[in-house]
């Protein structure tokens, strides 16, 4: 664009020039007249290369966008000739996820059976068996989800699990992908996030921290963000909003009350993943633990006795610390595992000769097995996320005194 705007102001002012130096040429007989014709070829060539720069390197060019057109459909398996456009095509680009690639599932959450179940019934079949709904008009799958609660507790891996388990297009809206420094242009970015929503339905438009989006209006705001909002809210659920659109929108949060009162009424199934109880603790903690090297006195039960009030994510983070402390204590017993030269060493080693499935590699010898006194040590190190320190020292101290 750069190349031809720069053409057309060149092109005049040759012409200009031109007619300046053929009036002075005839009139004083210079030599100047002889370069006319350079000058005019030059100019003639000027616009020339700048239309053939632009032909092949315009992102908007047609034949470009055919073939960026044609790669998104053969990436989602779209056998119609779906027209996209140029925005279309640089939002898919960037919102698009191939859910085949994603490692959650729902075997891999531990602790929340009971809403999986109703994630499934809510969202999976509406998607997967859509035959199953036609007949009544009460069965019309829900246009919006909200996943709810703490933070750590596994709103994210469900919403994972939900696109890995559903295997259609998820899309992971995220605020870079919307909002633009220029008037307007957030506005068609959401309408071109919908488009192809639309076009590669059934399709899932993930927003994780909906609340930093779409937090409730006020006279405050500026008009681009009230302008923003109006525009998702409009495609998702407007005037011309097709009843048997198969895009469903699930957001998460754990500040739900400050939430836009139209988006809470658009997100007509609301979950509220809370807390583990000690039997959930039970389940993600032998998850967690299924193919570390234990020893004998470890006891599953009594380590989800005394985390109480730890989240998914805390309980994650104790069995890492309770799973350095053997590491810690083998490398004290042995300070030539210091040296920088075996470090290295270790560093540039060969990997061992695990399984393809991604075995664990052998432990170093003479480093012991992960013990119940470790767990023990590992709460003061992890405290709970909601929960004050002071709480988590009763629990050490009330799980030291059932040991002795």
């Amino acid at each position: 664009a750069a190349l031809i705007w720069r053409a057309f102001c060149i092109a005049p002012t040759a012409a200009s020039a031109t007619y300046s130096m053929a009036s002075v040429g005839a009139a004083h007989g210079s030599r100047i007249y002889r370069l006319l014709p350079d000058l005019m070829l030059s100019s003639l060539a000027t616009v020339c290369t700048a239309m053939l720069l632009n032909r092949l390197f315009n992102p908007k060019s047609r034949a470009r966008l055919d073939a960026e057109a044609e790669r998104l459909r053969n990436r989602f398996g779209i056998a119609r000739k779906v027209p996209f456009s140029a925005m279309e095509i640089q939002v898919a680009e960037s919102v698009c996820v191939d859910a085949a690639q994603l490692e959650v599932t729902f075997e891999s959450i531990g602790g929340q059976s009971s809403l999986i179940g109703q994630l499934r019934e809510a969202v999976l079949l509406p998607l997967l068996r859509p035959d199953l709904l036609t007949h009544s008009k009460l069965l019309q799958p829900t246009r919006g989800l909200l996943l709810h609660g703490p933070p750590g507790t596994g709103k994210t891996m469900l919403a994972k699990a939900i696109a890995k388990e559903a295997g259609c297009a998820f899309l992971n809206v995220n605020p870079s992908s919307m909002l633009s420094k220029w008037y307007g242009e957030s506005q068609k970015r959401v309408a071109a996030i919908w488009s192809v929503a639309h076009k590669l339905e059934p399709s899932l438009l993930f927003v994780d921290e909906i609340d930093c989006l779409f937090r409730e209006r006020s006279k405050s705001d500026h008009e681009a963000t009230a302008s923003f909002q109006s525009e998702w809210m409009t495609h998702w659920d407007g005037l011309l909003t097709k009843e048997s659109s198969r895009v469903l929108v699930i957001g998460t949060t754990n500040r739900p009350n400050v939430l836009d009162p139209a988006i809470r009424r658009r997100l007509g199934r609301q979950f509220f993943v809370g807390l583990p109880e000690r039997e959930q603790r039970g389940g993600i903690l032998a998850l967690l633990l299924r193919d570390e090297p234990l020893a004998e006195d470890v006891d599953l039960d009594e380590l989800a006795r005394i985390t109480h009030g730890y989240s998914g994510s805390d309980l994650k983070e104790l069995c890492r610390a309770a799973a350095m402390l053997p590491v810690r204590e083998h490398l004290c017993n042995n300070p030539a595992a210091y040296a920088r030269s075996n470090v290295v060493a270790a560093a540039v080693a060969p990997k061992s000769n695990g399984s393809a499935g991604g075995a664990p590699a052998q432990r170093p010898s003479g480093m012991r097995h992960v013990r119940q006194q470790d767990f023990r040590d590992a709460l003061l190190l992890v405290p709970p996320t909601h929960a004050p320190r002071e709480e988590v020292a009763v629990f050490h101290d009330a799980s030291d005194g059932a040991a002795s």
